[in-house]
């Protein structure tokens, strides 16, 4: 009762003292700076924030990926780039005359 609470800056859950001592930079709310965060969020924002910082910019601009085929013996340059409204990404390189859109919701991560 007398220990005193904390809450956290993404999921805004209350908690104790030690499980409120993490602290991380919640980009997706615009805090570059680190805040009090959970233990749960502080290991979900480690990825969320190295897709925002890392990886989302190399798509917007549109990046060039080798692709691997029959087994990883040989391969292919593929050009991937996030398109504006951010949940479509631009997949050019099979050869075909037009780029495929790919919706982000149907990818799956293996």
């Amino acid at each position: 009762m007398t220990e005193r609470r904390h809450h956290c800056r993404r999921c805004r859950n209350v908690f104790c003292t030690g499980c409120s001592a993490h602290k991380s930079a919640i980009i997706s709310y615009g805090l570059e700076e680190d805040v009090k965060v959970c233990e749960a969020c502080k290991t979900e924002l480690q990825t969320e924030n190295f897709y925002l910082r890392i990886q989302k910019p190399i798509l917007v601009r549109g990046e060039n990926f080798k692709r691997y085929r029959m087994m990883g013996i040989s391969s292919y340059i593929v050009k991937l780039r996030l398109l504006s409204d951010g949940r479509t990404l631009a997949y050019d390189g099979d050869g075909k005359p037009e780029p495929e859109n790919i919706s982000l919701d149907s990818v799956n991560k293996i």
